[in-house]
This record gives structure tokens, sequence and C-alpha cells, in this order.
């Protein structure tokens, strides 16, 4: 096991180190795989690992996938504006949007650009977009649910608030007469609530048809959407067999709340997707084994359960396999996608929930919105 461990280490010993002053530590996955019963702790180890070096992002890859974007493909962007320009006019001309509160990913997304463009250019973001910016770009880590990108764009996020070349207007306002589109850059997207934030993004600007705001992520780094019959499943969604009480209870339970929240706002009840058919995914290439995916998934199902039912259950969106929308009717997310900054809430709780004695392996930085985001295409 000793090995296993230090094999975990190795991978993500940057997590929170570089931004926060934190640290990862061969005592903090002891602690955590310690919690499994001792039968399935090698198993365990040897599957994440697996799994970590398919879906752990760090600080270094980022950067190398934001200078590709920044320094190679933005050309494509606009054509026919960045055809013919150098590149050092080409990044005066973006704005980059910077409307996350404190503590979420979009800062230190931030400063990994500006570290970028201050070493090839010797600029810095304050000589970026200081006027006629010919694009927005929105730069973010992870797409799970999408409500974050949505607050921070929407309702009262950044659209609606005044623009700062022209303060007497917003920055809706701005975009819709100069024609300007938003760039959304992501390393990695949930697919299928790419889709989702893109209804949002439709349904807020029904009367503005001429705001174009593009979503893209990484081509190896999308997580499947658990709908398509060809899905990868690069997530955890369980089998139905072998359920005990202890599953088919959380089951009850998660479907009451649902059921009791869309009653309650007159919304449709929605289909339940707690269980993948056994004929999915076609081939196992996420996991080691197609085996190996349907123990790694009841030993986290499980486990994770028992943390859900200690937790705070009055929150809606909480869900075992992680947080998803008040109306999925799921044992979550799954998502298993980790980053040096952060853990999405959408992983499954064994991973980073830290109360009711419970230790995670990732310890997350807690941060909120006070209101809403969007997008419009996910290539």
């Amino acid at each position: 096991m000793t090995k296993l461990i230090n094999s975990t280490y190795e991978i993500i010993k940057c997590y929170r180190t570089q931004d926060e002053g934190e640290f990862m530590s061969k005592e903090i996955i002891t602690n955590w795989i310690n919690q499994f019963n001792e039968e399935d702790r090698e198993f365990i180890l040897s599957e994440l690992i697996h799994i970590l070096k398919q879906r752990y992002i760090t600080k270094n890859q980022f950067k190398e996938y934001l200078k590709k974007v920044f320094f190679e493909d933005i050309r494509e962007l606009i054509p026919e504006e960045f055809g013919q320009m150098d590149m050092k006019e080409i990044l005066k001309r973006i704005y980059f949007i910077d409307n996350q509160p404190a503590g979420k990913s979009q800062k230190a997304v931030i400063r990994i650009i500006e570290e970028l463009i201050q070493e090839k250019l010797g600029l810095t973001l304050a000589d970026c977009g200081k006027k006629d910016p010919l694009c927005y770009v929105y730069l973010d880590d992870v797409l799970c649910t999408g409500d974050t990108i949505f607050k921070g764009i929407e309702k009262e996020g950044w659209l609606n608030k005044n623009n700062i070349i022209n303060p007497q207007k917003t920055n809706r306002d701005v975009l819709i007469e100069k024609k300007r589109p938003i760039f959304i850059s992501l390393y990695s997207a949930h697919l299928l609530n790419a889709q989702k934030l893109h209804r949002r993004m439709d349904n807020e600007n029904e009367d503005n048809k001429d705001l174009t705001i593009t979503i893209f992520c990484h081509d190896n780094y999308g997580i499947d959407n658990r709908y398509d019959s060809n899905s990868k499943l690069q997530f955890i969604f369980p089998l139905e067999d072998e359920q005990d009480e202890l599953i088919t209870g959380c089951k009850k339970q998660i479907e009451d709340k649902v059921y009791a929240y869309c009653k309650g706002n007159n919304y449709k009840i929605p289909t339940g997707h707690f269980y993948r058919s056994s004929s999915t995914p076609k081939n196992e290439t996420f996991f080691s084994s197609a085996e190996n995916r349907n123990r790694f998934e009841k030993i986290i199902l499980r486990k994770s359960i028992e943390i859900y039912n200690k937790a705070n259950l009055e929150n809606l969106r909480m869900k075992p396999l992680g947080y998803g929308l008040y109306t999925d009717k799921s044992f979550g997310y799954g998502t298993l996608v980790f980053t040096w900054r952060n853990v999405p809430l959408n992983t499954p709780l064994v991973f980073w929930y830290e109360h009711n004695g419970w230790n995670p392996l990732f310890k997350r930085h807690w941060s909120s919105y006070k209101k809403t985001l969007i997008l419009r295409k996910c290539d």
C-alpha cells in the first residue's frame, strides 16, 4: 500500500500549493484511504491512480493549454479582425473578464494568463482591452453545472454592469451595439450541463439574439453526456445490481426531495437517472476494466451515501455523488475531474467533504456568489 500512496502523492502533490500556500501530503492520502474497508484500499488507490493520470489537471498543463489558445489558435476566433495583426496587438484588443469572487478559480487562471503575456510579450492585463476591445474572454478551469459561469455573467453579473469605457452603458449594451463576442475558455466542460447552460443563456437573452457567446475547452477533457448512447461515461454512474437498503433508501429520499421541490415550483417532475444500463459504456476506455468500474462505482457510491446521510440534507443540490441542479433526480453527477486549484462540488462526497469526522482527499477552498452565466457552443 505504501507504494500506491507514494504514486498517488506524486500525481497530486501540487494540489493547492502554488496558489494557496497549503500542501498535499502522504499523511492526508493515508488518512483518507484508511476510512475505507481494508479489503478495498489497495484496489481504490490503484484505480484512482489510473483515473488521476487522465483527469488531474496541473497548473503547468493549464498554462500550456492557455498558451496554445491565446498564442497559436487566437486568430481563428475572429479571423477577419485578428488575421493580419501581430500577437501583441491582438492581446491588446482582448478584454479579460474578471468577475468571480475571491476564492473562485477565475482569479488563479487570470494570474496564469498574465504570467504568459508578460513572459512572451512584456504586457500586463492592464494593457489588454483598454480601448474598443474586439472580443471579451471569460476564463475558468472546469464547467460542471455551469452555475458559476451563469452567475458570473448573467442576472446581476458582468453583462449587466456598467462598461468601463462607456460607463453610461452596460456591458451587454456595448457588446450588442458593437457586435462583440464573448469567448468562454475552459480546460474541461461537462457537455450535458453545457447544453443546459446554453438554454439558460438563450432564455436570458431572448430579446438580444445579437449577443454571441461561445464556449470552448480542451479536446481531451470534455465530460461526456450521460444520455449519449456512445458516451464513454467519464464519471461514476453505477449499475442497479445488488442494491441494498442503504442505497434504495437514499434513492427514495432524493426522489422525495426533487418531487417536493418541483411541485412547489410548478415544475415538471423529471425522469430519474440513478443507474446506468449494463450495456454502457459500449467499450470501457476510462476505467482500467469494466469489472473494475463496477466495483469502484459501488464502493464510492456506498461510502458517499454514508457521508451524505450525516450531512446537511436541507441542501437540495447536494447528493452523494456530487452536487447537481435542484431538479436532478440522480445520485449526483459523479464527476471525476480534479485540478491543482480546487475540486468541483460535482465530484463524489468522498473526495472533498470535510465534516462529521470525514477526512477528505482534497480539501476545498470555499466561496460563493450572490447571483448568476451562459454559453452558446461547446466544441
